[in-house]
């Protein structure tokens, strides 16, 4: 990526052969976005630091995960039966 100084009131930005060109925005106009962009981050703040993701299970959706005790089996979770198995070509098999 290429970035050129202004030419009057534009500025160019390059990426491959691709060159987009637009108006430098008014600096008051940069200000208010940072802190908008700032107040955002604060709301957001709590749930991007909290690890992990939560996944609700729904009907014929499978969720699989590694056992901890034997990192080569895969536990398959559909419709409340739990299942350990592992995956060949692609495909759950059961064990």
């Amino acid at each position: 990526m290429t970035v050129k100084k202004s030419v009057g009131k534009t500025r160019s930005v390059t990426f491959g052969s691709v060159t987009v060109r637009a108006a430098v925005p008014p600096k008051a106009q940069v200000a208010a976005n940072v802190a908008l962009g700032q107040s955002a981050l604060k709301r957001a703040r709590m749930k991007i630091i909290k690890p992990g993701v939560r996944i609700s299970p729904r009907k014929d959706v499978p969720l699989y995960h590694v056992d901890a005790d034997k990192p080569e089996e895969v536990i398959r979770k559909l419709d409340g039966k739990v299942e350990r198995g592992h995956f060949v070509n692609g495909t759950f098999q059961k064990l």
